[in-house]
């Protein structure tokens, strides 16, 4: 009677991660198909980009800047988890980051996309692949650089793919994190839902006005932020947040770390979130007020008031 206990409770938790990697890849194959997808999240907007670039990343371009610190480049073969529509893995093969890429993700329309992109640049060097990275099992010693660029907030199997990515990096090798580690499932913290409403509530009402599709708040303006509950998550997308603010202290145990830096967000990002597209990048006005926020977000950050809730991570193979 344990043993059918035991098999029962296993094939329950089988059936239950199956479901979740469903409605995940549900969720995701619709998400990419939006055309305005990218326009709801503040860190797409010029003037954010650009204050990241100058306050935590020293004037690199980007987070990715950092690795010409710590690797040759361009390496000869990178793997991408979680790569969505394929635009950057595309770019770091164009961009001269690497000779080869390998790019794994388990919506088969952000695939099937980013295939079709490769092909239409003639690039033979980039292999997109349709897989679950839960469970994802990795060739040993493969990889110069293994990196997730704001996906790996959707991983729940955290301890086996930490343990695959040490598995199949190559001596030297480096792993790459740029990520949102900040509550897990968006379960904001009271002081920072005090600070972002406060924020919100003197905004003028043409900063407020909320883009069109699945925000999560009613209306056409934002008057309020809030936290998304739990089981809303677990019916949409279980993948959201599901571990995020577990992320870095776990990387520690399995790679030594080189490089840990600050992105901000613990303020801009939920505040902003389906209205940061008010701030026109070309009106004095919009780019003061915007900034004047990420200015407040990174007095906050720097006094310890608020922790950081985006990251970028550069850590390389634990010697054995």
């Amino acid at each position: 009677m344990v043993k059918f206990g035991r098999m029962a409770k296993l094939m329950n938790k089988t059936v239950r991660h199956q479901d979740n990697v469903k409605r995940t890849k549900n969720k995701w194959d619709e998400a990419h198909n939006k055309t305005n997808f990218k326009m709801r999240f503040a860190m797409s907007h010029p003037v954010v980009k650009q204050y990241i670039k100058n306050n935590y990343l020293g004037g690199k371009e980007g987070p990715f800047e950092i690795l010409k610190q710590y690797l040759n480049i361009p390496v000869e073969r990178a793997l991408e988890l979680a790569c969505g529509r394929g635009d950057f893995a595309i770019e770091m093969v164009t961009t001269g980051y690497a000779k080869h890429i390998d790019a794994l993700d388990v919506s088969d329309v952000a695939v099937e996309d980013a295939r079709r992109k490769a092909a239409i640049e003639g690039l033979e060097n980039v292999n997109f692949e349709v897989a679950d990275v839960n469970s994802v099992e990795l060739p040993p010693d493969t990889y110069d650089l293994v990196y997730f660029r704001q996906s790996l907030h959707h991983i729940e199997a955290l301890e086996h793919v930490f343990e695959q990515i040490a598995h199949t990096l190559r001596e030297g090798g480096i792993f790459f994190i740029n990520d949102y580690v900040g509550p897990s499932r968006m379960q904001w913290t009271d002081k920072q839902l005090e600070i972002m409403n406060e924020i919100l509530a003197i905004l003028p009402e043409r900063y407020r006005v909320l883009l069109g599709g699945d925000l999560g708040y009613p209306g056409t303006h934002k008057v309020t932020v809030h936290r998304t509950p739990v089981e809303t998550y677990l019916k949409v997308d279980p993948s959201e947040g599901v571990r995020s603010a577990e992320i870095i202290s776990l990387a520690k145990g399995y790679f030594d770390v080189l490089d840990e830096r600050s992105l901000g967000g613990t303020i801009h990002y939920e505040l902003l979130r389906g209205i940061v597209h008010n701030f026109d990048v070309n009106d004095e006005k919009d780019t003061v007020l915007l900034e004047m926020i990420l200015l407040l977000e990174r007095m906050l950050l720097e006094n310890n008031v608020v922790d950081a809730d985006f990251k970028c991570f550069v850590a390389k193979k634990r010697k054995a």
